[in-house]
C-alpha cells in the first residue's frame, strides 16, 4: 500500500508539472500575440456574428478612426451608427 500511495504521488507530480509547463508555454505564446496585435497598425477586429457586437478592437482603431475602445465593445448598434471616415492629424 505504501508503494501505491508512493507512485501516486510520483505520478500526480509529474502530470503537474506537465501541466505547469504548458501553463507557461501558453501565458507566453498569448503574451506574444498580444504584442503582435497591438502592435500592428492596421485596424483589427473581431465581431459576433448573430449579435453583430465588437469581441475584440485593437487600439489602432481608437487611434485612426478618434472613437473609444469603449464604445465599440459597450454599443451594440456602433458599427451601424458610425460612418468611418479617418481622422485628419
Amino acid at each position: 500500500m505504501t508503494y501505491f500511495v508512493l507512485g501516486m504521488t510520483l505520478l500526480t507530480s509529474v502530470v503537474d508539472r506537465r501541466f505547469a509547463e504548458q501553463t507557461l508555454k501558453l501565458e507566453s505564446s498569448e503574451q506574444h500575440y498580444q504584442q503582435l496585435v497591438e502592435s500592428a497598425q492596421v485596424v483589427l477586429w473581431r465581431r459576433d456574428r448573430r449579435s453583430s457586437t465588437f469581441n475584440f478592437v485593437n487600439s489602432e482603431a481608437e487611434s485612426l478612426f478618434g472613437y473609444p475602445l469603449k464604445d465599440w465593445l459597450d454599443r451594440t448598434t456602433f458599427w451601424k451608427d458610425q460612418h468611418f471616415t479617418p481622422m485628419t492629424a
